[in-house]
């Protein structure tokens, strides 16, 4: 009975918050979430986010397919990217780490995280852009089993500067919050 109860939870396709085109500008009216994502093997993952005074849990993927970045150098896809999605102004909590199939969005692993840990809280402002942070996400599956891993990175003010210029060239560092820690 366990055994089908965690296929079915498995199973289960993910819904993604919409990530933002790369020509969006900052609206005054609503809030951003960013990050640095670096993703390696076949999965794609995700962050799920909860506003603390209740709701549904928002699920902000890490992969940004309207922001594939090219290095002109060698013209290869740049391992990691800025992304960024809408949020109401608000409270939130990171509630789940979720690796997911990125051709179907077939949940492929959770990991959920203690709700009594306030060290993942942060607030979303309107007209602002709360910066998470610079995060490597990896995994592995077989046919019967999988695991993935997502680790903080370091990172500067310059790098995320540099990196909002590709992906997000109308936002500026001026209106980011980054969290304490999330930049060095």
């Amino acid at each position: 009975m366990l055994a089908v109860a965690i296929a079915l939870i498995l199973s289960a396709c993910v819904t993604l918050r919409p990530v933002l085109p790369r020509g969006e500008r900052p609206n005054p009216d609503t809030g951003y979430l960013a990050g640095i994502f670096q993703i390696q093997g076949k999965d794609d993952f995700a962050f799920g986010i909860t506003n603390v005074n209740g709701g549904e849990e928002l699920i902000f993927p890490f992969a940004n397919p309207a922001v594939t970045q090219i290095d002109k150098k060698t013209g290869r896809e740049v391992p990691e990217q800025v992304t960024m999605i809408h949020l109401p102004a608000g409270k939130y909590r990171l509630t789940s780490w979720l690796a997911y199939g990125p051709g179907t969005k077939k949940q492929t692993a959770r990991k959920d995280l203690p709700a009594d840990n306030q060290n993942r809280e942060f607030v979303v402002t309107k007209g602002r852009m709360t910066y998470l942070g610079k995060f490597s996400a990896s995994g592995w599956r077989s046919a019967y089993r999988g695991d993935f891993r997502i680790s903080p990175q370091r990172t500067n003010q310059q790098e995320l500067e540099n990196l909002l210029k590709v992906a997000y060239p109308f936002f500026s560092m001026d209106i980011v919050d980054p969290l304490p820690g999330s930049l060095y």
